[in-house]
């Protein structure tokens, strides 16, 4: 219908429609603008986030960088001219070895796909190597697709991680070679873990011990198992220090001396369970033992020959008495005789 048809009416309700159709547009050009204001403020405050971050933080449209926070230029040694320059190619900050899991990645999220957080070796400008760990996001930049990528160094934390696996390899180490048996119990009593030097005192297999109560185990010994609780429970708390002995009897009848030293197991200032040295003394029991009976034996022996030495001296003295006896008893009579002969002969003489 031409306008000159229509009537004044409809041209009325025409010409309102359309005041309220510019009206609407007007209502949404203001909510736009109002939107890319917000927009530009959230992008702002982003910004300024962004640089008070202790992590990396950079964006990547189309293989370029295109904005990268302060802490990138710190750790890499690029400025930030460098990074937005379309000569630069962001693959000289990864370690070759790295480059083909950076670019499979940076295709899925091109092609839409999700990428878990990745470790990989980053290249510094000065060509110092640092382990870092890269959280990506698609996100929508100036209207296109475009990568957020949060960059985290955890080369200090690989170092302490390399550190406590060498401290852990020692601790075995030392836990498998050393000469004493040890024993490591939960707060339950369950043993944890045994080394073989225990499992050789104790003459079991390695399965028949782990992951079992310590109670269940000593009645095999013919060990007082309410004593041995009972300091067990003493000992979590801290109450029980210095050695005790225990003797340790198989189904043979054999028995094994051991010296128990037991003390508590913490992991972050937290008792977490309790740990026993075992140090078998048999050997030294039976040479204090043989060393009391050789003792014993001495003083027998020492308490024999006193006694075979007093008798000694009672023979000696008795046959010395009647050695005596008999010289003395010859010698008076030789004195009697030689009286006689002087006699004779003085009176022989006086006569003449």
């Amino acid at each position: 219908m031409r306008d000159e048809d229509k009537t004044k009416k409809q041209l009325i309700t025409e010409l309102a429609e359309m005041r309220r159709r510019i009206a609407e547009l007007e209502k949404i050009d203001v909510e736009r603008k109002q939107v890319e204001e917000s927009l530009k403020e959230s992008e702002a405050r982003l910004m300024v986030f962004a640089e008070q971050l202790p992590n990396m933080i950079f964006i990547n449209k189309k293989g370029r960088v295109i904005y990268a926070n302060k802490k990138c230029e710190s750790v890499t040694g690029y400025k930030r001219d460098e990074f937005y320059s379309s000569d630069f190619d962001f693959l000289t900050l990864i370690a070759p070895e790295y480059r083909e899991l950076v670019k499979s990645n940076f295709r899925r999220h091109m092609n839409g796909e999700e990428v878990e957080p990745y470790e990989y070796t980053l290249i510094t400008k000065a060509g110092k190597r640092i382990d870092v760990i890269l959280s990506t996001n698609l996100i929508t930049y100036d209207g296109e697709s475009a990568i957020l990528g949060i960059l985290t160094d955890i080369s200090e934390h690989k170092r302490m991680d390399l550190a406590l696996k060498e401290s852990e390899e020692k601790f075995r180490t030392l836990f498998q070679s050393v000469a004493d048996g040890i024993v490591l119990l939960d707060t339950e009593g369950k043993v944890m873990e045994v080394n073989p030097r225990a499992l050789e005192i104790a003459s079991v297999e390695r399965e028949e011990v782990v992951g079992k109560n310590f109670v269940q185990i000593l009645p095999r010994f013919k060990l007082d198992v309410p004593t041995l609780l009972s300091g067990f429970k003493d000992t979590l708390l801290g109450k029980l220090s210095g050695k005790r002995e225990l003797i340790l009897t198989n189904e043979k009848g054999q028995q094994t001396f051991i010296r128990v030293h037991g003390g508590v197991i913490r992991r972050k200032g937290k008792v977490v369970g309790v740990s026993y040295i075992l140090e078998d003394v048999t050997e030294h029991k039976w040479a204090e033992e043989e060393l009391k009976n050789s003792r014993e034996r001495l003083r027998d022996l020492s308490i024999y020959l006193q006694s075979v030495r007093e008798k000694e001296r009672n023979l000696i003295a008795r046959e010395i008495h009647d050695e005596l006896g008999q010289a003395l008893t010859a010698l008076k009579i030789d004195l009697s005789w030689l009286e006689k002969d002087y006699s004779v002969v003085k009176n022989h003489y006086l006569r003449k």
